[in-house]
């Protein structure tokens, strides 16, 4: 990673969205790490510490407007906001 450089974590359950979104932020120079699920979000917060979090809201094995939100306030400190179909996005805390 170098020196200054953003790192984000991409939450998404459907691989090809996520993917797609690492693609693209690799390529503007963000340091990228992804996850499928919700579970592994707190422990990867803790050991990656990102500066952004994007995260998908309906993951296949948690809602991800309902447990997490809670948990992260203890953990990320920036903004978290959803981003919904239709790209409207609104915040979560």
């Amino acid at each position: 990673m170098l020196t200054g450089q953003k790192k984000v974590l991409v939450v998404d359950d459907d691989h090809d969205i996520r993917e797609i979104i690492m693609i693209i932020l690799e390529s503007e120079g963000y340091a990228v790490s992804g996850l499928d699920n919700g579970h592994a979000v707190i422990e990867t917060i803790q050991q990656v510490r990102p500066d952004i979090l994007l995260l998908d809201v309906q993951l296949g094995d948690m809602d991800g407007r309902v447990g997490i939100p809670g948990m992260l306030t203890r953990l990320f400190r920036g903004k978290l906001t959803s981003l919904r179909t239709g790209g409207m996005m609104q915040p979560m805390l």
